[in-house]
């Protein structure tokens, strides 16, 4: 029997690359003092990034975060120069960045907490987040950095989401949360006290000096940020900022506003400048590479091809499925081939095909963002059984070429192990070709049997 180091497993590739965009934010870089459009990128299965993209010239770096999966709060503290950031899915750190160095300080955590979700500066210079799954207000103090637990903002149980935090209100950090029940409620700095104001269910729109905007539903609602009373909105509408764009597709996406006056946002694989004067959107590649995620599926189709995906890849599929010529983003496809390498230069391979029942019971299966191949027992059985077979043919002939340290039949099976090889082309964008074939994808479990 053939020992499994010498081909029975092996890693392939890491073919599943997307980005998958949670926060962005623009600021003035205190490096070059260059304007700069960043994003902060969940990564399935490893560590999560930023993204540093120059809005003139479209250059752009990545940062990868000291650990977490990914960040949904991004906030420029300018007096320090430095970029926070919260963290999301197993950790829930409150990461800063030196933007001057681009160095990281030592990230600190509450240690029932999993997730920060955005994070906002408040009147007294801390920064404050809400939490999942404890509920609670966090609060940083950037000159000490330190991370203090200001506890529950719910008094029920079973709500696990302070989510969203705007310290835009004088001496109050505005929450809105919930899970049981959705709340919308205000902290007093001063007293730690809290108390609810308009609709529970509503979430915040703009809060600027004059007045704090609410919508549910697109009907709006205003309220004094002196008092929380509600106050008429009639003079306010017109001073509500658009920060969503619709695009080509009719789907709203979220924006942050440049210097020039555009409109920022990410559009999947890619992010877009959207001109308010003139209603134009210019997509433009992310520049730098999309770094490799979860495999979190595998089929194959009736020609042999397998095919793979990350998980953000779900609901694009469910959408291809009404639209016979749609490709497939972010996803990769691979034949399997036999080619053992084993002629010398300008001569074409001398050994003959594996049989399909060989073929068939390989299995390919993902770990995390690595693709493996597998070549069970019963695979080798009938491997060792054939390469028997061929073995006074193959010997004598591999072993010339310094392929196989002796003449035996385990020494033929095990060049012919090896020799499964993969021919891979992986999509970052739309694949170029139709995907009929494979319409009637279905889940499956991360083994697929070729």
């Amino acid at each position: 029997m053939i020992n499994a180091p010498t081909g029975l497993y092996s890693a392939v590739a890491e073919p599943c690359r997307n980005f998958n965009i949670l926060g962005m934010i623009v600021i003035i870089d205190p490096m070059d003092g260059r304007e700069k459009f960043i994003l902060s990128n969940y990564v399935e299965g490893s560590t999560g990034n930023l993204v540093i993209i120059d809005t003139e010239t479209g250059e752009g770096e990545e940062l990868r975060f000291p650990g977490d999966s990914g960040a949904w709060g991004i906030l420029y503290l300018d007096r320090y120069e430095r970029l926070q950031v919260s963290t999301c899915e197993s950790y829930g750190y409150l990461l800063s960045l030196d933007l001057k160095t681009r160095t990281w300080a030592k990230p600190l955590k509450d240690e029932n907490e999993l997730y920060i979700w955005n994070i906002t500066l408040g009147s007294d210079g801390m920064v404050y987040g809400g939490t999942y799954p404890g509920c609670v207000l966090l609060r940083y103090d950037p000159e000490h950095h330190t991370l203090e637990n200001l506890g529950r903002v719910s008094d029920n149980p079973l709500d696990q989401y302070s989510r969203t935090v705007y310290g835009e209100v004088p001496g109050h950090i505005v929450i809105k949360g919930g899970y049981d029940t959705p709340f919308l409620r205000a902290y007093n700095i001063d007293s730690g006290s809290l108390f609810e104001f308009g609709n529970q269910e509503a979430e915040i729109r703009q809060i600027t000096d004059e007045f704090i905007c609410t919508e549910f539903h697109g009907d709006f609602e205003f309220f004094d940020p002196g008092t929380f009373a509600r106050i008429s909105g009639e003079r306010f509408i017109e001073q509500l900022e658009l920060h969503k764009v619709a695009l080509a597709d009719n789907i709203m996406r979220e924006t942050v506003k440049l210097a020039s006056g555009k409109l920022a946002g990410v559009r999947g694989q890619e992010y877009f400048v959207f001109d308010p004067g003139t209603g134009q959107t210019d997509l433009r590649r992310i520049p730098v590479p999309a770094p490799p995620t979860t495999i979190h599926e595998l089929t194959s189709d009736e020609d042999g091809r397998i095919w793979g995906r990350p998980l953000s890849v779900r609901r694009y599929l469910a959408m291809t499925r009404k639209k016979a010529a749609a490709g497939i983003p972010q996803s990769f496809a691979m034949d399997l081939e036999k080619c053992t390498g084993c002629s010398l230069p300008g001569e074409s391979c001398i050994c003959p095909p594996i049989p399909v029942e060989i073929i068939s019971y390989t299995i390919l299966y993902s770990r995390g963002t690595r693709l493996i191949i597998l070549i069970p027992r019963r695979s080798v059985r009938l491997l060792q059984s054939w390469s028997d077979r061929q073995a006074g043919r193959l010997s004598d002939r591999m072993a010339a070429y310094g392929r196989v340290g002796q003449r035996n039949t385990e020494s033929t099976a095990a060049v012919y192990l090896v020799s499964i090889q993969v021919r891979m082309k992986c999509w970052t964008g739309m694949i170029p070709f139709p995907v009929s074939k494979c319409a009637d994808w279905q889940p499956t479990t991360n083994i697929c049997i070729l």
